[in-house]
């Protein structure tokens, strides 16, 4: 059942077999899901430092594709992670223009960035989307962040440091990490050893990758143990401009920046996130422009259902992108995109 949320987003009530929200977690992500997503186009997007993102494009063949999703990944995922390729899918062939963004270094965009992405580099989102906005003009356009990302769409959207497009016609941020203090403690907790560790395992290939890639790169030595938060203390800290975990944590955590949206926006959550304890979300602004939804049950962009949605299947968290991104293109005044 759901807790909160005054959007009108269909009820998810958790899958018997996928109770709790490490099982919700772990099904939704290895759940196998549709992909019949054609060839892709890569789009090249210059960014700050001389960095360059690679993001992949799919157009539906049918004319007058006149709406466009952005989707960004998570931490450690890709423009190819099943999710990614799963909810494109959803989008495409309900006639969406889809690109599907690769932060700096990961993906097929490995070797194009020196630069780490972090939580709080929401300059790379304002590009995107401007590029978004000029590559396909006049096209009303919703943009999704999974999890980081979420927290680096909010923040860009809140902290007013950047002119966003005409054309956006909402946000959706899944499973953001708004209080990356909170968040960090959460993960560090054993019963989250196996997420936590994950993580870095990840991050430390993207080092590595860097390493290869640029004969230049270098960067603070590292214990052969070591936490996710102890990861951003040595490495994101220092080589993004922070002082320090702490100080990371604290500039671009979202949840500071929430009441000053102005975009519709809606945050999807679960109250059984295994690393982001709901409490995350309790005390966070209710406003006009964003709507706060937080499922009984779903774990970390999980939210494997119990009955199959119209879409054939149990991924309530498909259908209820595709009915919020439907539900603010409707928004949006026809003579505007007209």
């Amino acid at each position: 059942m759901d807790v909160t949320g005054n959007s009108e987003l269909p009820p998810f009530t958790a899958a018997r077999w996928a109770r709790g929200g490490h099982l919700q977690t772990i099904f939704g992500y290895y759940l196998p899901g549709p992909n019949t997503l054609p060839a892709a186009k890569t789009l090249h997007i210059p960014v700050s430092g001389g960095d360059v993102l690679l993001a992949d494009e799919n157009i539906p063949a049918a004319p007058g594709a006149s709406k466009l999703v952005v989707l960004f990944h998570g931490l450690g995922g890709h423009s190819e992670s099943p999710y990614m390729l799963r909810i494109a899918t959803r989008f495409y062939d309900q006639g969406w223009r889809v690109i599907r963004v690769n932060h700096r270094g990961a993906g097929k965009g490995a070797g194009k960035a020196r630069q780490l992405y972090h939580s709080g580099r929401s300059e790379d989102i304002d590009t995107v989307l401007r590029f978004a906005a000029e590559h396909a003009p006049d096209v009303p356009m919703v943009v999704v962040g999974f999890s980081l990302s979420g927290n680096m769409l909010l923040k860009y959207l809140g902290d007013g440091q950047a002119t966003l497009p005409e054309t956006l016609a909402g946000a959706i941020a899944v499973s953001p990490p708004v209080d990356l203090a909170l968040c960090a403690r959460a993960i560090s907790k054993r019963s989250n050893l196996i997420y936590d560790q994950r993580f870095v395992r990840m991050l430390r290939a993207s080092l590595q990758e860097r390493r290869q890639a640029f004969a230049d790169f270098t960067h603070p030595a590292l214990p052969e143990k070591l936490s996710l938060r102890e990861f951003d203390e040595y490495i994101t800290a220092p080589l993004c401009g922070f002082a320090d975990a702490a100080d990371y944590y604290a500039r671009c955590s979202a949840n500071q920046f929430l009441e000053h949206i102005t975009t519709p926006t809606t945050l999807i959550a679960a109250d059984d996130d295994p690393f982001i304890p709901v409490e995350t979300y309790t005390p966070l602004p209710k406003t006009r422009f964003l709507d706060i939804h937080i499922t009984r049950s779903g774990g970390h962009v999980g939210f494997v259902n119990r009955t199959q949605t119209p879409l054939g299947d149990r991924r309530w968290l498909d259908y209820a992108l595709l009915q919020r991104a439907q539900h603010y293109l409707a928004q949006v005044q026809e003579p505007e995109y007209q």
